[in-house]
């Protein structure tokens, strides 16, 4: 024998089931979502890791400076600082004259 509470309880617990599982749904359509922009954003930095190593191969200090913002830096291991996209290319200029031929790796996790 039901009573009205246990109707109006079992109608409620109905509708928070479905509120969870519609929740769910969005929950699982938004993680898609996420993988995919992870996906385009990984494959987006794997591109310019490409592009860094072909332009630093080849000796081309212009298409290396060229990744920088205008204003942007280059920070190297002693902590020194080179401020703006034109020093940034001379300073790869000097670095392919004093090591001509010289050639970098990246690894990919």
């Amino acid at each position: 024998m039901t009573t009205r509470w246990m109707q109006r309880v079992s109608r409620g617990t109905g509708w928070c089931a479905v509120a969870l599982i519609a929740a769910g749904g969005v929950a699982w359509a938004q993680s898609a979502v996420e993988e995919a922009e992870v996906a385009s954003i990984v494959k987006a930095v794997a591109a310019e890791a490409d592009a860094t190593v072909k332009a630093f191969n080849a000796g081309d200090a212009p298409d290396l400076a060229a990744m920088f913002i205008p204003d942007g830096e280059l920070v190297d291991e002693n902590g020194t600082v080179t401020e703006s996209r034109a020093d940034i290319e001379a300073l790869f200029r000097r670095f392919f004259e004093r090591f001509p031929g010289a050639t970098i790796e990246m690894e990919r996790a």
